[in-house]
């Protein structure tokens, strides 16, 4: 089968998963995306593709920031004939809906690729989320468990499969071989925990300055490090200042390359999180590295559902910094064989499941399933 995917662009970070897709033996894989991002992501860096032939390019035309047009979509897509495709499953994409339409008609097996319902609420976005991913006659991929149980609770009839997410896992493992093998340079005069992603005003870092502020009082200190780059780093940077705290923060700012930013999770004593988080809980515990954040699960992202408290996380209650206090010094407390257990537990769900082997192992299943049903595709686009 020839299976395309669709996506608004290929972030970096989708690079492994791409890869993992490409090299199967079963499907013959092809990539279409445009190269300029949405405002909001224009800094963002782009996956490069080792074999030209393999992606085919689209102009997007955003509109209000996140509503999309892929210009020629449906002519690239009726040109290649595929016989799956698989797209970003995103309502505010206009050029999907007309896609879908026009390859169901002809046959086409189309599935998404997507969040999913986060949460519950009776909005006007999952009225029009739920509508639009019901289009897809065979179903689609997310993320989680969570996601799928809020679609199935609305009725959702067709079949959905838990794909869960990933990063490059194996280059990561590659790196935590080789700064095993290496000595540990200090990083910081004191312990110090880590945060990494865009500096965004609803990731509410401002809270973890003022546990460490808190943390001062009880002559406990603690360092640190935020590596990431965004439109809130000069408030930051302010704010840290008014607390006097500007010796304790170093902001490195955006950094790519795995070894620094491994280094820094293996050193630290945890990554610190206080708003939604996402992917950066996969990125810490590949590196054995615990995670703090809120307690608040309808905010997170599809990936905190790994997150356990106290067997590989800590939880503070959302927006409480003597809370976030408290759980920073927990961590701070861990005696080596707790440590331990904690490196164990969190490199254990990203192995299990969180990684770009696994992803790219259950999205084939899902396609062998279709090709194998008896739902062949009925006619080719001409």
């Amino acid at each position: 089968m020839k299976i395309a995917i669709v996506y608004h662009f290929f972030a970096h970070y989708r690079g492994p998963i791409l890869e993992e897709l490409y090299s199967n033996q079963l499907f013959d894989f092809y990539f279409i995306a445009g190269k300029n991002p949405n405002p909001p992501y224009s800094s963002l860096k782009l996956h490069e593709f080792k074999d030209s032939g393999k992606f085919i390019e689209v102009k997007n035309r955003w509109y209000l920031k996140y509503f999309l047009w892929q210009e020629n979509l449906n002519g690239v897509l009726k040109n290649n004939s595929f016989d799956a495709v698989i797209f970003l499953g995103d309502w505010k994409f206009i050029s999907t809906w007309f896609a879908v339409r026009s390859l169901q008609k002809s046959g086409v097996h189309c599935l998404f690729w997507s969040h999913g319902l986060l949460n519950k609420k009776k909005s006007l976005n999952n009225s029009l989320k739920y509508w639009f991913l019901k289009r897809f006659r065979d179903g689609g991929f997310l993320y989680s468990h969570a996601a799928k149980e809020n679609l199935l609770d609305m009725g959702y009839p067709y079949d959905l499969t838990v794909i869960y997410n990933s990063l490059d896992f194996k280059l990561q493992v590659e790196t935590i071989n080789r700064l095993n093998s290496e000595a540990k340079p200090k990083d910081t005069a004191y312990p110090y925990l880590v945060f990494t992603g865009r500096l965004l005003a609803d990731r509410n870092l401002e809270l973890v300055f003022d546990a460490m502020k808190l943390l001062n009082k009880e002559n406990i200190i603690v360092d640190l490090v935020i590596i990431g780059s965004g439109p809130h780093l000069d408030s930051l940077k302010n704010y840290t200042a008014t607390l006097g705290l500007t010796d304790r923060v170093k902001f490195l700012g955006a950094i790519y390359d795995e070894s620094v930013i491994g280094r820094y999770f293996m050193n630290s004593a945890a990554c610190v999180f206080p708003g939604p988080i996402g992917l950066t809980v996969i990125h810490a515990f590949t590196y054995g590295t615990t995670v703090i954040t809120n307690d608040n699960f309808a905010r997170h992202k599809p990936e905190a559902e790994v997150l356990v408290d106290e067997v590989n996380s800590f939880l503070f209650r959302e927006g409480d910094r003597v809370s976030l206090a408290q759980k920073i010094k927990r961590v701070l407390n861990l005696n080596g064989q707790e440590k331990e257990q904690f490196k164990i537990n969190t490199f254990k769900a990203v192995q299990e499941k969180y990684n770009p082997g696994k992803q790219a192992e259950l999205i084939v299943n899902r396609l062998s399933q279709l090709a194998n049903s008896g739902q062949s595709v009925k006619k080719k686009l001409k």
